[in-house]
Formats: structure tokens, sequence, C-alpha cells
């Protein structure tokens, strides 16, 4: 089925105000943090997690019902990726935050077509507000276009930690040369959110680019997407095209700027 992407705009508009609302609400209650089995006791939910993955795919099944989900809490099986439409949600991406009561988190959603990004939108509850594109090289605000120039002094860079304690002793030793190069050899400021809500920021010129070498779909597709459409450059860590089934990623506002992150990288 091809892809109306003025009814997935419509789409992001009006699913957009219901999850802010019910954050909103249920970021003044207490939450319980539950580990999940399926990775082994490591990551983690709350109740509202799952609830807004609810409201979510119930959108998405009344709208379009004949697409794929993938969504973090109940439909994760990548093997979905392939022909068709297929939605990719990570609802509260940052629990640990919205649990502990720090407004960093953010809710994506993606859409891609026959294994390729064609719109998404990012959620910023900090801001109560949505960051979407459907492509066009456009990229909006509610339902104002922005205009995607930097706009900050300095060069920011988001390294992603949040998972790092998960990985292997090796990527966790190459995260380690990558901030100390950074530190040593750059003016630049290696910063961290605990939540891809860093990743969207960078279509909107608040941070330069962004880094993870071990890193879920549902966290990375929504962001990757709005910083491509914002003119920003989006590859895996060895500097090959950013594809569905990557598991890294390095991202940054300009081919420049991700040039020479790749070299610090892999030097």
């Amino acid at each position: 089925m091809k892809t109306n992407l003025r009814e997935v705009s419509r789409f992001f508009h009006e699913v957009s105000p219901k999850i802010l609302n019910y954050v909103a609400l249920s970021f003044k209650k207490s939450h319980t943090i539950k580990q999940k089995d399926h990775d082994n006791g490591i990551d983690f939910a709350t109740e509202a997690d799952v609830e807004v993955e609810n409201i979510i795919v119930g959108e998405i099944n009344r709208r379009f019902p004949e697409d794929k989900i993938i969504a973090e809490e109940n439909f994760s099986d990548t093997k979905l990726i392939g022909k068709g439409r297929l939605w990719i949600v990570d609802s509260i991406c940052g629990t640990a935050n919205f649990a502990k009561k720090i407004k960093l988190f953010a809710t994506n959603i993606g859409l891609a077509q026959d294994g390729k990004l064609v719109a998404s939108c990012v959620v910023d509850h900090s801001q109560n507000e949505y960051i979407w594109s459907i492509g066009d090289n456009a990229v909006f605000i509610n339902q104002n276009k922005i205009n995607t120039d930097k706009t900050t002094s300095g060069v920011r860079i988001d390294v992603d930690l949040s998972g790092l304690y998960k990985s292997t002793k090796e990527t966790k030793e190459k995260h380690v040369r990558f901030i100390n190069r950074l530190l040593t050899e750059t003016k630049y400021s290696p910063i961290t959110y605990a939540t891809s809500l860093g990743f969207a920021y960078v279509s909107l010129g608040r941070i330069d680019a962004y880094m993870n070498l071990d890193i879920r779909l549902w966290d990375m597709a929504a962001a990757n997407f709005l910083t491509q459409q914002a003119g920003g450059i989006v590859t895996d860590i060895q500097g090959l095209p950013w594809t569905l089934n990557s598991s890294s990623v390095l991202a940054a506002r300009d081919r420049l700027l991700h040039k020479e992150l790749l070299n610090l990288l892999n030097f």
C-alpha cells in the first residue's frame, strides 16, 4: 500500500496531543520500574511506557489497519522489517528520567515504506511539543516549519551512554577512546541526556551530532529521519549508510563534522 503522507501528518497532529496530555498527568504520579524479562532484567519500563504504546498502536490500528508495527514494549519483532509499511515506536525513550521526575524523555514514532523511512515524529515532553517531518527536506514543530540552520554557539556532541552498562567490554572501551579524543583533540563538548531526545535536537540546530555504538531501532529511527530532512548526515559507526538493520549510529548536522567525528571514532 502506498503511503498517504497527508494522512500520516494528520495522525501526528492528532496523536501527539493525546500522548502529551496522558504523560503530563502520569508524570505527577509515582511509578514502579519493572525489569523486562526479554532483556534479561537489564532494561526496564513503567506502566506509562505500556499505556503510551497502547495509545499509539491503537490509533495506528484504527487508521492504518494493514500496517505492521515494531514497538519496544509488546511488538519488538524486528523480523517484520522488509516490504510494506512499518511503524517503529518507542513510547517513552528515557524511562529512568521519567520515573525519577526528570523531564528529559521523548516519544518516538517512525514510518518506513519498503525498508526506508518516509516520516517521523518525536514528541518532546520537556517542551510540550512535537517535532515531525513527512519528507521534502522540511521539519516542523507542531504546525510551524522551522529554520534548520545552526542556532547555538560551540559544538555539542550527544554521546549516548544510557545503555552502555549492558554493552560488551569492547564497546565500552571504544566509547572511552572516542570521548577521550573529543576532550583532548577538539574543543567540542560531549554530553548525554540518557534519552534519544537529544538526537532529535540535531534537526533543530540545538545539538550538532550524536553517536551510539549499540542501539535499538526504535531509539533512533525517528530522530535519524528528522536529521536527514534537516540536511544532516546519518551513517553507522563505520561510515556506511544507515538502514533499518543498523545497530549503531553516527549523525551530524553537516558532512565536515561527520567526517571529523568518524575519523576520531575509527582512528
